[in-house]
């Protein structure tokens, strides 16, 4: 290959490369000028996307096929025309490298002669000297390559310079017509502030966007642009206006996302997306109640059906929720139902419990309103909150009650007291006390069960108060104390305070008298007689038998007559041991333990005695019975009688308690209108209207002191005729009350009193008074100084029997007094005695139970006998050896600190309890007046 080709091939390349060079100038310029059309004719006309693809695809098919066939024609010269146009550049007429290329095809023949390769290789010598010479600014189209530069440099300028003259249009211009599949809207000097930046809608809800154009006069309709992510749809829809640059957007029942633009004219704004969140639900909700480890109640796990839920204070409650999307947290909210005594809100956070569940426990120690909010994977909330109601339910302190004895009982030191309690608590009990004291002075518990697991304790037991070293006048305290297992150390129960008076037995033998009724006095005396009587007619049947031969008739009279001593055997001993109240019945007592004796000889004779003989020893031994008994009968028949004496003239002391009563009332009535009548001479008429009701009371006084009258003669020809004077003496009082004639002025005062003249009535009802005293304190009158409570003439009877009226006539005289005087009140509108309209007794303590030697309560039957029937107010037992550690000693005060408690510091359901405490701890102190 000859060095012409070399070179002319060098030349060739250079030539390609340099036209190579110069198109792609060329397209470069060509591009520039075409993207200046294009975004001169976006900014002008607002290409859409697809416009502006179609625009930037058209001009890249033409500058790539205009490309691409320059370069195929430039590398395709063909070598001829290269020499010719290096014989252009050389300017050589000879065209000796066209001729050279031409003759190189020579150069391959195989015939040529030698003359002619000479002549050959000198030709394309020549011609490859000559294209050496050629310069190398000649060797590349520099000039045109030039002239492109220049028109891409001048290109260039103008875009630089728009840039900076107009940045934010060419920003806007350039970055759409580069990349026009970008979203940026067309150029515009509005501009649109969109809120919210990012709406969301609830699944079939709604949402409202807003748009504020600024930067320029509105031109023309705001409209919304609504785009299908999808599909790429584009609707138009209307935006309402708000405000003078203001407009809104409502999107209504929202089922999928999408995205949106407001526009007016050519200006819009950039693309926004309308999220649809899909709400969170509760598909099932578990409830488990754990109840506090001092109950011992098992864990309790239920499915929440219900909007309401039970548990007992202090128990741990989780709240499992289950929901229909993935979840990612939750909230709980606690509102105390009871505001008043907590308005804080109590928040608790829920914990995952796997993609779809999220769990809340917290500890309820308050009745709460429930409401749980659960939020999905996107931060959706539920619609509303899942709401439920927490009740909660208090432990109970334990529930003590002391039954018995009750709360203020008398007793005598050597009473046996019958203790009685229960105690219950709602789960169960830790410990139960028994606390005594001695009023004022320190507390002593005893421990009656400790670490007890069940939930009642029944405490019964009898206290024996001579073992505690009990004194007349003393007052004891006892209660009941209980805990449970709560560890809170607030579940501590009280029984109500009992308290126990230590009476004498002088004392209790005088309540005893005051709470006897006069029917019945004799019923004791009569009980003993009859019983004696039924065993003596026993022992004639059985004589009788005995008498007549008859084994059988003997056999059953003899049993007859063994079970009618047993029976007055019981009697007599219970009556012989049975506590006396009246002096008579020491007698009584004696007779019937003889009698008990006699009555136990005759039955064991009886249980050996047999029919032998034809009877005569039998009849012996009976007759010996009969003389034994007869004795005891004789004295017992004889008490009746003193009995039945005592009884009449005992009816006639309780007329003259019943005159003290009628003048206990009247001195209270004329007391009452004495003070309204002054009151009204003084312009006061505020209580005048208790005229009435004193008037109805002075009648039922009047009406009183009639039926005394007619009583007391009734009673009075009931004396024996042993009792003549009294007799007379009541006569004698009949018929000066008859001249007197009291009821006279009583009735004007009552008159007096409903016209409501206060003075009158006042002075009547004095006037009535006075009469009565005038009779009360006639000289040398039995009846007039039994009324004065002197007591009772002296009669010609027994010591005892003078001693038993004397006793009873005080009792009738002291239930009067009680009965007829006292301080007046406001019930009814009304005063008067007996405690009736508004008069209160005080002082009156007889309803007080009294616990004492046991005593046998007789009554008398409409046939006339008498019935038996045990006491119920104590067991007498006798005193026996004192332990020191078992007796109440006042060994040391009480603090004053420790009576000083706060309120709130106590226990709830032991408050009432320390305040009852103290309350009758005031009362026992104050003097009653």
């Amino acid at each position: 290959m000859s060095s012409f080709h070399n070179t002319l091939g060098k030349f060739h390349r250079r030539w390609c490369f340099g036209r190579v060079l110069l198109i792609l100038l060329l397209l470069v310029a060509a591009y520039a000028v075409a993207m200046l059309l294009h975004g001169w004719l976006d900014y002008k006309f607002a290409f859409s996307q697809e416009a502006r693809e179609k625009y930037n695809l058209i001009l890249f098919v033409i500058l790539g096929v205009v490309g691409l066939t320059a370069l195929v024609q430039t590398l395709r010269i063909p070598r001829e025309k290269i020499a010719a146009l290096a014989d252009e550049k050389l300017s050589d007429p000879r065209k000796r490298i066209l001729a050279a290329a031409s003759l190189e095809k020579l150069e391959s023949q195989p015939d040529a002669t030698e003359m002619q390769k000479f002549h050959l290789d000198r030709a394309l010598l020549d011609a490859s000297t000559e294209l050496d010479k050629l310069p190398a600014s000649s060797r590349m189209p520099f000039r045109a390559m030039g002239l492109s530069a220049l028109a891409v440099f001048a290109i260039g300028a103008v875009i630089w310079g728009i840039s900076h003259w107009a940045p934010e249009p060419f920003r806007v211009v350039s970055t759409r017509v580069l990349d026009p599949s970008s979203d940026l809207p067309p150029y515009s000097p509005l501009r649109f502030e969109i809120t919210p930046d990012a709406p969301r809608a609830v699944y079939g809800g709604e949402a409202v966007v807003q748009v504020k154009i600024t930067g320029g006069e509105i031109e023309h309709d705001v409209v919304c642009l609504i785009r299908d992510p999808l599909t790429g749809n584009i609707e138009q829809a209307t935006a309402y206006r708000e405000g003078k640059t203001g407009y809104a957007r409502k999107f209504e029942n929202a089922l999928a996302p999408v995205e949106f633009a407001f526009a007016t004219g050519r200006a819009r704004s950039d693309w926004h997306r309308l999220d649809v969140l899909l709400e969170p639900k509760v598909s099932s909700a578990m409830i488990t109640v754990t109840p506090p480890a001092y109950t011992g109640r098992a864990e309790l796990t239920y499915p929440l059906e219900g909007g309401e839920i039970k548990a007992l204070e202090g128990s741990t409650i989780t709240l499992a929720l289950e929901s229909n999307r993935p979840l990612s947290s939750g909230k709980l909210e606690l509102k105390a139902l009871d505001k008043g005594k907590d308005a804080r809100v109590e928040k608790v956070d829920g914990n995952l419990t796997g993609e779809h569940g999220v769990r809340f426990s917290w500890v309820a120690h308050r009745s709460s309103k429930v409401a749980a909010v659960i939020h999905d994977v996107r931060a959706t909330p539920s619609a509303k909150p899942l709401e439920l109601t927490i009740t909660t339910e208090p432990d109970q302190v334990p529930s003590v009650e002391l039954a018995s004895p009750e709360q203020m009982v008398l007793a005598t030191p050597n009473t046996e007291l019958p203790f009685l309690g229960e105690v219950e608590d709602d789960f169960g009990l830790a410990k139960v006390s028994l606390v005594r004291a001695l009023l004022g002075y320190r507390d002593r518990s005893r421990v009656l069960a400790d670490s007890l697991v069940k939930r009642e304790y029944n405490f019964e037991e009898p206290l024996k108060l001579a073992e505690l070293g009990v004194e007349v006048g003393q007052i004891l305290e006892f209660y009941l104390e209980a805990m449970d297992r709560n560890p809170s150390l607030l579940g501590m129960g009280v029984s109500d305070v009992v308290r126990v008076k230590i009476i004498s037995e002088d004392e209790y033998a005088e309540r005893l008298r005051s709470a006897v009724q006069l029917k019945n006095f004799t019923a004791r005396y009569r009980a003993l007689a009859e019983a004696i009587r039924e065993s003596q007619q026993a022992l004639k049947e059985l004589d009788e038998a005995a008498r007549a031969g008859d084994q059988q008739a003997f056999e059953e009279a003899r049993k007859k007559a063994e079970a009618a001593h047993a029976k007055a055997e019981a009697l007599a001993d219970k009556i012989g041991k049975d506590f006396n109240a009246f002096e008579m019945e020491k007698r009584l007592s004696d007779i019937a333990k003889e009698a008990a004796r006699k009555l136990g000889t005759n039955k064991e004779t009886l249980g050996q005695l047999k029919l032998d003989d034809g009877g005569a020893a039998a009849r012996k031994q009976i007759e010996q019975m009969q003389q034994r008994l007869g004795g005891a009968q004789k004295k017992a028949e004889q008490a009746e009688l003193d009995a039945e004496l005592v009884r009449k003239v005992g009816d006639v002391m309780e007329m003259a308690s019943r005159f003290k009563k009628i003048y206990n009332t009247q001195q209270s009535i004329v007391e009452r209108m004495g003070t309204i009548a002054k009151e009204v001479a003084g312009g006061n008429t505020r209580n005048s209207g208790q005229l009435d009701g004193l008037a109805r009371v002075q009648d039922r006084n009047r009406d009183a002191l009639e039926q005394f009258a007619l009583d007391l003669k009734k009673r009075a020809e009931a004396l024996p005729d042993d009792f003549g004077q009294m007799k007379l003496d009541v006569h004698e009082f009949l018929q000066k009350l008859e001249e007197l004639d009291i009821p006279d002025p009583m009735h004007t005062s009552s008159e007096m009193a409903r016209k409501g003249k206060s003075l009158d009535a006042a002075t009547n009802a004095l006037l009535a008074l006075s009469l009565l005293e005038r009779m009360m304190n006639q000289p040398d009158n039995g009846f007039s100084s039994m009324c004065r409570g002197d007591g009772p003439p002296k009669f010609g009877v027994k010591p005892d029997v003078a001693g038993t009226m004397q006793q009873m006539l005080d009792s009738l005289m002291k239930r009067a007094q009680g009965q007829g005087k006292g301080k007046t009140g406001g019930a009814g509108g009304g005063v008067g005695g007996s405690g009736q309209d508004g008069f209160s007794v005080a002082g009156n303590d007889v309803n007080i139970p009294v616990y004492g030697p046991d005593r046998l309560a007789f009554s008398e039957t409409s046939s006339g006998k008498s019935t038996a029937s045990s006491s119920k107010r104590g067991v007498g037992v006798q005193r026996s050896s004192q332990k020191p550690a078992d007796q109440i000693a006042p060994d040391q005060h009480r603090k004053s600190e420790n009576a000083k408690l706060l309120p709130e510091n106590i226990p709830a359901k032991y408050r009432n309890a320390v305040k009852r405490y103290f309350s009758q701890e005031d009362e026992a102190s104050t003097p009653q007046s």
